[in-house]
């Protein structure tokens, strides 16, 4: 689950102003076993526009660009944490491919060995 936040203010004045704000994704994961992730973008940019009409397309444009690219990060970067992080974060399986019981400890030769000395 997660949560995506986006903060922006804007100040205007003869035909031109300025757009600023915070993009924050906030994701957390669990697969036996907790993953959080914490992304943000920021953005300042100069406005200019001749009429309100295009004002608030201006805003609105900053806005959708500054929101599309870190969400297209945020997919490039899970693309590749599949292939390199989380399997670095998981716990590997060990050669015999098998997990290793532990309620059944002492049907293991080795566990026998420690345990008879």
């Amino acid at each position: 689950n997660g949560r995506w936040r986006s903060s922006w203010e804007v100040s205007a004045g003869g035909g031109s102003g300025e757009i600023a704000g915070k993009v924050v994704a906030q994701v957390h994961y669990y697969e036996e076993g907790n993953v959080q992730l914490n992304a943000e973008k920021e953005v300042r940019q100069a406005l200019t526009w001749s009429d309100p009409a295009a004002f608030a397309a201006a805003v609105v444009k900053t806005v959708k660009e500054a929101e599309a690219e870190l969400q297209t990060f945020l997919e490039d970067s899970y693309r590749s944490m599949s292939d390199t992080s989380f399997k670095a974060l998981r716990r590997k399986m060990p050669l015999t491919q098998t997990k290793f019981q532990w309620n059944k400890l002492t049907a293991y030769s080795l566990a026998q060995e420690l345990t008879s000395k």
